[in-house]
């Protein structure tokens, strides 16, 4: 008996070390050296003191079954009205991982629009029918990024396998200290800490462990990140506010709707930020009327 126990603990061990292995080499394999470190330039010159993009999340597109729906003719509506200079996807943006039709039509519509869209990588987009976009995006070295706009800098982040990995994070601080920018925010998929209306009572209902909390926070915490943006978990718009209030993760609605109670979906959001004294205004939208539904105000710490 005592053997097969040591024989059962032993076969769990080798699989927990295999997968953090995996995990480390899906994120960060596609690097060979920093990503962050060189900016990507949203736009060379912000017009104004106010700069405002488009907000999305969880567009699955490619999903055909429990009724979901995409109010894409409203969306490319909206944004033809209000002439966003870029966009921004949390991730799975694809349903399954693959590069369908309608996934290269809906990223064409989005980059005709904008001329610049800032994608994170979701779980959804590393399905096992091959991670073709996932792979897209690595490739193009655009999974892990920071874009600049004007004096604002903004990390596209993967913690897509559950994960940001000790790789990333040691990264992310190598370019946070040279970063000289006056505001910062970050982008990624699976969301940390808010996610649930338990959330604001500290239960921690996020997809990440103690450890990854933690570390992100104290990160935004010493290198003044004002703002988490995350998704992953289709119901949103639930707040994290640090108890400084310095700092936040805001966990957005899904773009997808489905005929799941649970999940309210249709929504976009629009995030205007004052380049001169920090203030970040994120209104959502409901995707059918196309009014706003909530409006949150943030200040960033600069």
């Amino acid at each position: 008996m005592r053997r097969r126990v040591l024989f059962a603990s032993l076969i769990l061990v080798l699989a927990l070390v295999s997968c953090n292995i995996e995990k480390t080499s899906m994120v960060t394999g596609a690097y060979s050296s920093n990503p962050f470190l060189t900016p990507v330039e949203v736009i060379p010159e912000p017009a104004g003191e106010e700069v405002s993009f488009l907000l999305i999340s969880d567009e699955h597109i490619g999903r055909t079954s429990g009724g979901a729906s995409h109010n894409l003719t409203n969306l490319y509506a909206f944004m033809d009205e209000e002439e966003f200079p870029f966009a921004v996807s949390l991730g799975d943006l694809t349903d399954d991982g693959r590069i369908t039709d309608a996934v290269s039509s809906f990223i064409n519509n989005i980059e005709d629009r904008t001329g610049c869209f800032l994608q994170c990588v979701g779980n959804h987009d590393r399905h096992t029918y091959g991670s073709n976009y996932a792979t897209r995006l690595e490739n193009s070295h655009l999974s892990m990024c920071r874009y600049v706009c004007g004096d604002l800098s903004m990390y596209v982040l993967d913690n897509s396998t559950r994960t940001f990995t000790e790789k990333q994070f040691e990264w992310l601080e190598e370019a946070l200290k040279a970063d000289t920018s006056k505001y910062k925010i970050f982008f990624a998929h699976e969301n940390l800490c808010a996610g649930t209306n338990l959330s604001n009572t500290q239960v921690m209902i996020g997809f990440a462990d103690v450890a990854e909390l933690n570390k992100m926070f104290s990160l935004m915490e010493k290198y003044k990140v004002g703002l988490l943006f995350t998704g992953h978990s289709h119901s949103g718009n639930e707040v994290y506010n640090s108890p400084q209030g310095n700092y936040a993760e805001y966990n957005i609605c899904s773009f997808v709707k489905t005929t799941n109670f649970f999940e309210p979906g249709d929504r976009w959001y629009k995030v205007t930020v004052n380049l001169t004294n920090g203030k970040t205004t994120v209104k959502g939208y409901n995707g059918t009327t196309q009014q706003v539904e909530t409006n949150k105000v943030f200040n960033l710490p600069s």
